[in-house]
């Protein structure tokens, strides 16, 4: 995500008076980036917006993607809220891919931020079915922790292999 030219799409969008599906997937897009920036305050005033304005957050997986982008501004600060927020989000999932999307962020949380060993039962569930519905970038992000996991546990092969597994599917779809 290239911040300028994210900004940018964002007014460009906003210029054309988007329906409230796509002012509310901005919202989460702005969230998002605001985690990934480093600007939390902002990015929890877009998030307070965005749930005032989506209901009960069942349409279009609306809810459990802003609980998803809202748990990425507390996962390295408070680990437990973002935990909080993923299985929020994973309970309004309304279809398969978003579902494994927030399961994912549950297991990355768990493991990364709190440092706890990989539940395999959980990862395989997640990664068979990411693979057999072609869910890339989920596919992209589970072969990324197995890889982080790897390399915690000094397994610099099988960290290769994820790895390369990730970048492969990075490349390919992204």
């Amino acid at each position: 995500m290239e911040p300028l030219l994210f900004l940018d799409a964002v007014n460009t969008v906003l210029s054309r008076r988007p329906d409230s599906i796509s002012f509310n997937s901005i919202l989460n897009r702005l969230v998002l980036y605001c985690a990934r920036f480093g600007y939390p305050d902002i990015g929890y005033e877009f998030a307070k917006l965005g749930f005032r304005l989506i209901g009960d957050g069942r349409v279009e997986n609306q809810g459990a993607v802003l609980c998803s982008d809202f748990g990425m501004l507390y996962t390295h600060a408070d680990p437990a809220t973002a935990l909080q927020l993923f299985q929020q989000g994973a309970e309004l999932a309304g279809d398969e891919r978003q579902r494994k999307h927030n399961e994912l962020d549950i297991l990355i949380t768990k493991c990364i931020g709190y440092g706890n060993d990989l539940n395999a039962d959980e990862f395989t569930k997640i990664w068979n079915a990411s693979r057999k519905n072609r869910f890339s970038g989920i596919s992209a992000r589970a072969a990324l922790l197995q890889g982080s996991l790897s390399l915690r546990s000094r397994d610099i092969g099988e960290a290769r292999r994820w790895l390369n597994s990730a970048q492969a599917g990075v490349n390919l779809y992204h």
